[in-house]
């Protein structure tokens, strides 16, 4: 039998080693994916012949999902949305995942799902990663999946990175890096797939369906994604003498590409509302749609762009697919050739180090090109779209909160250590010792100074 030490506690047995067959229902699946903090809405998917998707209410998923049991080729998304199933309306990231397509690997084709489930378990606790809080038996191959706490979009390159380690460390098992996308759907327990009659069933849970072990976000991405022993110790050296200047903690995260196309694509979708509460007029179309898709390209994997900008051009131009892979055309041939590894020689940045062909717009410049006023700026609470007085606002603001929080740092910090003082000179003098004798223990200049100090503390 397979025993292997999870964080959730205690040992996790596999099914194929003689352990009791788990059980996960179609209800209590949608609900691990989705509790009732969540924020969005969900989509549950039907196959088979068509393709018709629904987005549903928090409150209504239990009794959809139920209606969905049994029944054949149904599917649920991984993650919210406020609105369709696009990155774009991308409500909350709550779960990890890696599709592992064992029926097109040799090695595994024929073995039973729970004894290549055993062999996925051993390579991740092998690999030193994380192990999942379930794995799916999908009617052909596996899914595995990492439950987590609630994030927003804004740590979308994060969960990025985090997909892509997971699928290379599983790559032997059939990884399917198309399948690592924050707007997949995957088959729901206790539905059937239609291809091979199979149920869709777990072959593994950390824990029963009720408490099941989901992960923080942050201690998932540190075992995901760990930094360098070199690196960890010089940035807790930094957080350490910055707390001893009265500085709070570091910047947990470095500003990346990523991190600010995620920012600007915000921004855009917040003005938007604030500017026209619907589709975007022809005055400002083209122009935002640009933005937008520049954001995106840094954001959404090269081959899901077209895809998913050509639902958000429909959503808020009006543009046909045509029409947007006819705008967008340079914008999507440039994120393939930054994915294939074909930067070089078509952009060069500072000190001649190639960099990727996509392009990068300052925020200066988006707030030229929209137009975008102070009065704007404040009432939507832009992120990086702002001009220098904002942005010095806001530096200003900070700078103060910074200082607040030192001096009660450092107020306490007194009146902790005046109080330690007064109780060792109580402590002395309960002793019996002479104020005098205090007094020098304590280094003070006399013993007036000792009976001062005792009495600052109620004492005599």
């Amino acid at each position: 039998m397979l025993g292997l030490d999870h964080p959730a506690g205690g040992s996790r047995a596999s099914a194929f080693s003689g352990a009791a067959p788990f059980a996960l229902s179609a209800v209590e699946h949608a609900r691990l994916l989705h509790p009732e903090s969540r924020r969005g809405v969900v989509t549950l998917a039907e196959g088979g012949k068509g393709w018709a998707e629904r987005a549903i209410r928090l409150a209504d998923l239990e009794a959809a999902a139920a209606n969905q049991a049994g029944q054949v080729d149904q599917f649920i998304s991984q993650q919210s949305f406020f609105g369709w199933r696009r990155i774009a309306h991308l409500a909350q990231l709550g779960a990890c995942y890696v599709d592992l397509d064992v029926h097109r690997m040799p090695a595994w084709a024929s073995a039973a799902p729970e004894q290549v489930t055993d062999a996925v378990l051993r390579s991740l606790q092998d690999a030193r990663l994380p192990m999942p809080s379930y794995v799916l038996f999908t009617g052909r191959g596996l899914l595995a999946v990492w439950l987590h706490s609630l994030v927003p979009r804004a740590a979308l390159p994060r969960w990025t990175a985090m997909q892509r380690q997971l699928a290379r460390a599983l790559g032997q098992f059939g990884a399917d890096p198309r399948a690592l996308d924050a707007a997949r759907v995957f088959r729901l327990a206790g539905s059937r797939n239609g291809r091979t009659g199979a149920v869709v069933r777990p072959c593994f849970l950390a824990g029963s369906p009720q408490a099941l072990w989901r992960w923080d976000f942050e201690d998932l991405a540190r075992e995901v994604l760990p930094l360098q022993r070199d690196e960890l110790r010089t940035l807790q050296a930094g957080r350490t003498a910055q707390r001893g200047r009265g500085d709070g903690t570091a910047p947990r995260h470095r500003l990346t590409f990523a991190t600010y196309g995620e920012a600007v694509l915000t921004d855009l979708q917040t003005l938007r509302k604030l500017r026209w509460a619907g589709p975007l007029p022809p005055g400002q179309r083209d122009t935002w749609l640009f933005l937008a898709c520049t954001a995106m390209a840094w954001m959404v994997p090269a081959p899901l762009l077209r895809r998913e900008f050509r639902a958000l051009a429909r959503e808020v131009g009006g543009w046909s697919e045509g029409e947007a892979d006819r705008r967008m055309g340079t914008v999507f041939r440039r994120a393939e050739a930054a994915a294939a590894g074909q930067a070089a020689g078509q952009a060069v940045g500072w000190a001649g180090r190639t960099t990727s062909p996509r392009y990068r717009l300052r925020a200066a410049t988006i707030v030229d090109w929209l137009q975008i006023t102070p009065a704007e700026m404040r009432e939507g609470g832009l992120r990086v779209l702002v001009d220098q007085d904002i942005r010095r606002e806001r530096g200003t603001a900070r700078q103060r909160a910074r200082r607040r929080r030192a001096g009660v740092q450092e107020r306490a910090a007194y009146e902790a250590a005046a109080a330690a003082r007064r109780a060792q000179a109580a402590g002395l003098r309960q002793q019996g010792l002479p104020w005098a004798e205090v007094a020098r223990r304590m280094e003070l200049p006399s013993a007036d100074a000792a009976r001062v100090l005792v009495a600052r503390g109620g004492r005599r």
